[in-house]
C-alpha cells in the first residue's frame, strides 16, 4: 500500500510538473496575440472559451471511442448545485479574474515585477490548505516556499530590480490574481475525488468564457483580426498551453497531492518561460538568472524530501545502536563479575 501510495504521489508530481512546464510557453502566444491588435480581455476570453470546446470536444470524442453512449456522457456533466456552484467560482475566479488581474498587472507594473508577484501564490495556497486541509505549514515547507519565490524574482530580474515598478494598484492587482488563484487550486483538489478531472476543466474554462463575456462583448479586436493566422495560433494557444496543460494540472490534484507541493511543482513554469525565451527568442541568459532556476528546483526538493521522517529513523536508528550497545556493556560486566 505504502508503494502504491509513493506511485501515486510521483505521478501526480509528475503531470503537475509538465503542466508547469506547458504553461512557459503562453507569453509567446499572447505576446504574438497582442502583436496582432488583440486586447488582453480579447485574449484572455479567446483562451478561456476555445479552451472550454477543446476540452469538451475531447470528453465526448474520447468516451465515444471507448463505447458509452451518449446518456454516461452526458452523466458526466451532471453535478449537485452546490457543487456546480464551486465550480462557477473555480472557473469565473480562479481562472478568468485572475489572468485578467495578472495581465492588466503586467501593463501597470511591467513583466518582471507582475511575474514575481503572481509567484507569491504558493504561500497563499500553504496558508490556505494549512488552514482548511490540516496540511503541514511546518520549517521545511516554509523554506520551500522562501526558496520558490527568491528563485522565481532571480529567473524573472536576473538580480536586477532597476527595471522593476511599485505602482500600488498595479501591485494589487498582482498580489490578487496570485491570492485568487487559491480558489481554484483548492476548489479542484476539495471536488476532484467526486468528479471527473476532465469535467472540472471543462466547467472552469466555460465559467470564466461566461464570465468574461459581457466585460469585452462584441470584441471588435478580435473581429477586426480574424483570419487564418488568428484562427491556427488561437487553436494551438488553446489546445497545448491551456486545455491540455489544465488537463495535466486537475489530473494531477486528483492524485491526492498536497495543494502546496501543486503550488510549488506549478512554478517550474517561470524555469520553463525562462528557458523557452533564450532556445527560442535569443533572449540572454543573466548568471542570476541561471542560478535563480537552480534555486526554484531546489524549493521543489525541499517540499518533497521527506525530511522529518529520515530525522525520525535516523534518531530511532541512533537510539537502537546506543541501546544494543548499553546491553552488550551491560552483559559483559555481568560475565566478567561472574567469572571472577
Amino acid at each position: 500500500m505504502k508503494m502504491r501510495s509513493s506511485t501515486v504521489g510521483k505521478k501526480g508530481m509528475f503531470l503537475v510538473s509538465a503542466a508547469g512546464i506547458m504553461w512557459g510557453f503562453v507569453g509567446i502566444f499572447v505576446t504574438h496575440l497582442a502583436s496582432m491588435g488583440v486586447s488582453t480581455v480579447g485574449i484572455v476570453t479567446l483562451r478561456m472559451g476555445g479552451s472550454a470546446l477543446c476540452v469538451a470536444m475531447f470528453i465526448v470524442l474520447s468516451e465515444l471511442a471507448c463505447g458509452r453512449s451518449w446518456d454516461e456522457i452526458a452523466g458526466l456533466f451532471r453535478c449537485s448545485p452546490r457543487d456546480l456552484a464551486l465550480i462557477a467560482a473555480m472557473g469565473f475566479l480562479g481562472l478568468g479574474v485572475s489572468n485578467l488581474c495578472s495581465y492588466q498587472a503586467m501593463q501597470l507594473v511591467g513583466v518582471a515585477t507582475s511575474t514575481v508577484l503572481l509567484y507569491t501564490g504558493p504561500v497563499f495556497v500553504g496558508i490556505a490548505s494549512a488552514l482548511l486541509y490540516g496540511e503541514p505549514l511546518d520549517g521545511q515547507r516554509c523554506v520551500a516556499f522562501a526558496l520558490n519565490l527568491f528563485g522565481s524574482f532571480l529567473v524573472v530580474t536576473n538580480g536586477d530590480v532597476s527595471g522593476m515598478s511599485f505602482d500600488v494598484f498595479g501591485v494589487a492587482l498582482g498580489v490578487f490574481a496570485a491570492l485568487i488563484n487559491v480558489v481554484y487550486v483548492l476548489g479542484g483538489k476539495h471536488l476532484a475525488g467526486a468528479h471527473d478531472p476532465r469535467v472540472l476543466v471543462c466547467y472552469g474554462f466555460l465559467f470564466a468564457f461566461i464570465g468574461l463575456l459581457p466585460i469585452g462583448f462584441p470584441f471588435r479586436d478580435v473581429t477586426r483580426v480574424a483570419g487564418l493566422e488568428l484562427a491556427s495560433w488561437s487553436f494551438v494557444f488553446c489546445l497545448l498551453p491551456s486545455a491540455v496543460a489544465y488537463l495535466l494540472y486537475m489530473a494531477g490534484i486528483a492524485t491526492g497531492l498536497e495543494a502546496g507541493k501543486v503550488s510549488v511543482l506549478a512554478s517550474l513554469e517561470v524555469v520553463s518561460a525562462s528557458l523557452v525565451g533564450v532556445l527560442l527568442l535569443g533572449d540572454p541568459m543573466g548568471a542570476a538568472s541561471a542560478a535563480g532556476i537552480v534555486v526554484v528546483f531546489l524549493s521543489v526538493a525541499a517540499m518533497n524530501l521527506n525530511i522529518a521522517g529520515k530525522r525520525a529513523s535516523y534518531t530511532l536508528g541512533l537510539l537502537a545502536f546506543i541501546r544494543e550497545e548499553w546491553v552488550q556493556a551491560n552483559f559483559k560486566a555481568k560475565t566478567a563479575r561472574l567469572y571472577w
